[in-house]
């Protein structure tokens, strides 16, 4: 990828995975050890992954789901129908009831909640890719946009989840680095075009019933932490191309015990 902006049908999902700058997921990877980056384990199609495709195309862009996906009444992949169905339509878009009803169930969820409803509705560019140089180490970097909302400049990212209420999802912010990827989708865009967005909306539902659903927007403090974080794997990241070695976690012996919380609650 060259430096730009590219549209969904200039870049495809998969062309914009195979590309070489490296990603928010990259850095996170770099971040539990520059081995983990290089030496990655072979990605698989899920079908977990099928599924998520689906529930971003119902909620973004839910015209295109009703035109590129079938929900096929049946609740078994193995069926004689829904092989039949798969005979003139790629399967990742091919659903059992089962998969619609959870993936329509979200998208009902999330247009029950008003400030969601409202920003889905907002007029944006889905799937929008960017590609722009570091300005500190030189690096290429990739970021790609759930939704970019026109005129108000705010970035969506659609995240399912098993629990939608804060408390439980300030939990998955840290364990998946929601605020890496946030931080980097922001400070990107300003790189490549010279003006700053606004903070990242996460739009969280829940997977199963009732599909509960909140809006949340990024504090300046976890913002914060994001961008310091991403900054570090991007050094590290800089300084392992330059002396070709991507070290894991360390070659000598260390001290090891249980963590301070377990001392402490002893």
């Amino acid at each position: 990828m060259k430096p730009g902006l590219y549209t969904r049908d200039q870049l495809s999902n998969d062309a914009y995975h195979a590309s070489s700058p490296i990603s928010s997921s990259g850095l996170k990877r770099i971040l539990q050890s520059p081995a983990h980056f290089k030496y990655p384990p072979a990605s698989t199609v899920t079908r977990a992954k099928d599924i998520g495709s689906a529930i971003h195309c119902a909620v973004l862009e839910p015209d295109r789901f009703l035109l590129d996906y079938r929900i096929i009444d049946c609740d078994d992949r193995r069926s004689a129908i829904y092989k039949a169905a798969c005979k003139d339509r790629d399967g990742s878009y091919v659903l059992t009831q089962a998969e619609g009803d959870n993936v329509q169930g979200m998208q009902a969820g999330i247009m029950r909640n008003r400030s969601c409803r409202e920003l889905i509705e907002m007029p944006g560019d889905y799937e929008l890719s960017l590609a722009v140089q570091d300005p500190v180490t030189g690096v290429m970097v990739k970021v790609r946009y759930d939704k970019l909302c026109r005129s108000a400049g705010k970035p969506i990212d659609l995240k399912k989840t098993q629990c939608a209420r804060a408390r439980d999802f300030q939990r998955a912010i840290e364990n998946y680095g929601y605020h890496i990827s946030a931080a980097l989708y922001q400070d990107a865009w300003e790189w490549l075009h010279g003006e700053t967005i606004e903070p990242m909306r996460w739009i969280a539902v829940e997977e199963k019933s009732p599909n509960a659903a909140m809006l949340y927007k990024i504090n300046p403090e976890t913002l914060a932490l994001g961008r310091a974080l991403y900054r570090d794997a991007l050094n590290i990241y800089a300084d392992c191309i330059d002396k070709d070695n991507w070290p894991a976690y360390g070659d000598n012996e260390e001290e090891i015990g249980v963590p301070d919380w377990a001392i402490n609650q002893l």
